[in-house]
C-alpha cells in the first residue's frame, strides 16, 4: 500500500549545523504499516530509521530531501522496537527470529554490527546503564509472554540476562526515577492483564515490585512517564486503549492519585509527555493534546493515521521547541509535527 510520510517543514538551524527547509509536498512511499521509529542527525543531514514490521525490512529516510534511500531486509521477520544505544547506534528487537540487533548509521547508510539471540520473540526494548557500572544494560519485553528480561551489560555488546515476572503481554517499559535516588527504575503495563507495574531499582541488580495499578478492565498500552503537575516528581501516564480514557498516576510522595482524561471518540493506544506537563495520546486518527487549564483538562488534536502506537518527544529542527513523533502501526506511516505542537493543534469539538 501506499504510505505517506507527512513531513512538516524541517526549518531552522542549530548552532552547528545549518539544514536544508523543506517546503515540498510529501512523497508516497510503498511499504507497509511502520512499527517503531527514531531521528538521528548525520553530518547534518537529518534522517529517519523506521522499522517496517510488514515489510521485514528497516527503512531510512532523507528528511530534507523527502525520499528513501534505504531499505534493509537483514533487519528479518517482523522488526518491531528500537532503542537508541550510544551515538549513531540503535538496538532493533526483531519479534519474528527472536533476535536482538546493533546497527550503525553512518554517511548516509545503515550497517548492521552486530546481533544476538533473543529468549523470546522481542516487541520492545529500552537501553539504559540501570546498575550505574558504566555500561549500557538491555531490557527487552515479548510479544507475548509473562517475562521482561535484563540483560546487564558487560561492554562490547554483550550481557548477562536476568528475568523479571510480569503478567500476560508485558509491553512498552518506560525509564523513570520513581523515588528520586538517581537510580533508573522501570514501569511497564500488562497489556492483557489491565495492570501497571512499577519494578523499583534497589542496587545491585535487584529490584522490588510495587502496583501503580493492580489487574484491572481497560487494556492498557504504551505508559509514558514526565512531571505533569509541575511538582517536581515524575508521574505515569497510561493510555487505556479500550478504557476510553488516559489514566494518570500521580506521584505525591509516599501516595499515589489518579486522575482520568477521557477520550472524546474510542480509547488511546499510546502517550508521551511534553516537558510542561503537556499530554500526547494517540487515539484513531488523531493524536489529542491534554493539558490542565483552570482546573479541567482543555484538548486539542493534531491529524495521525490509524492506530497511532508509538509517540515520541523529539527535536527534530534544533530550534529548541519540542517536536511529536507519531508512528501509525496500521498506516499510513509517520507523522512529524513540529512545536509548539500545542498552538498549532486545533480544539476539539466534543469532549465527555
Amino acid at each position: 500500500m501506499w504510505v505517506w510520510f507527512l513531513l512538516l517543514a524541517l526549518a531552522a538551524c542549530t548552532p552547528a549545523v545549518k539544514r536544508e527547509q523543506v517546503n515540498r509536498p510529501p512523497v508516497p512511499f510503498a511499504d507497509s504499516s511502520p512499527w517503531d521509529a527514531l531521528l538521528f542527525e548525520d553530518s547534518g543531514r537529518a534522517f529517519l530509521v523506521a522499522s517496517l514490521h510488514g515489510d521485514n525490512a528497516l527503512g531510512l529516510w532523507d528528511l530534507a530531501q523527502q525520499k528513501e534511500i534505504g531499505r534493509y531486509s537483514e533487519a528479518g521477520y517482523h522488526p518491531d522496537g528500537l532503542c537508541l544505544w550510544e551515538g549513531q547506534r540503535f538496538v532493533l528487537a526483531a519479534e519474528g527470529e527472536r533476535k536482538v540487533q546493533l546497527w550503525r548509521l553512518e554517511g548516509g547508510s545503515l550497517k548492521l554490527e552486530k546481533q544476538l539471540p533473543a529468549p523470546f520473540p522481542v516487541r520492545d526494548c529500552v537501553a539504559e546503564d540501570l546498575d550505574l557500572d558504566g555500561h549500557k544494560d538491555l531490557v527487552l519485553t515479548p510479544y507475548a509472554g509473562v517475562q521482561v528480561v535484563i540483560w546487564w551489560g558487560k561492554g562490547e555488546f554483550q550481557f548477562t540476562p536476568q528475568v523479571l515476572e510480569a503478567a500476560k503481554t508485558p509491553w512498552h517499559v518506560a525509564l523513570i526515577d520513581w523515588n528520586g535516588d538517581e537510580r533508573p527504575d522501570l514501569v511497564w503495563s500488562d497489556w492483557d492483564a489491565g495492570s501497571i507495574r512499577l519494578q523499583l531499582n534497589v542496587g545491585s541488580r535487584r529490584f522490588k515490585t510495587e502496583f501503580l495499578q493492580t489487574p484491572s478492565p481497560g487494556s492498557p498500552r504504551q505508559v509514558a512517564v514526565g512531571d505533569i503537575d509541575g511538582d517536581g516528581y515524575q508521574d505515569v501516564v497510561a493510555a487505556l486503549e479500550t478504557g476510553q480514557a488516559a489514566r494518570v498516576f500521580y506521584h505525591r510522595g509516599d501516595a499515589v492519585q489518579t486522575e482520568d482524561i477521557p477520550a472524546p471518540d474510542w480509547g488511546y493506544s499510546s502517550a508521551a509527555v511534553f516537558q510542561d506537563g503537556t499530554l500526547a495520546l494517540g487515539e484513531e486518527g488523531r493524536v489529542i493534546l491534554a493539558r490542565r487549564e483552570g482546573g479541567r483538562w482543555s484538548l486539542r488534536q493534531l491529524p495521525a493515521g490509524s492506530l497511532p502506537s508509538r509517540l515520541r518527544v523529539v527535536e527534530a529542527n534544533g530550534d529548541g521547541v519540542e517536536d511529536l513523533l507519531v508512528v501509525n502501526s496500521a498506516g499510513p506511516g509517520v507523522n512529524l509535527h513540529l512545536g509548539p505542537v500545542w498552538q498549532k493543534a486545533q480544539p476539539v469539538a466534543w469532549q465527555r
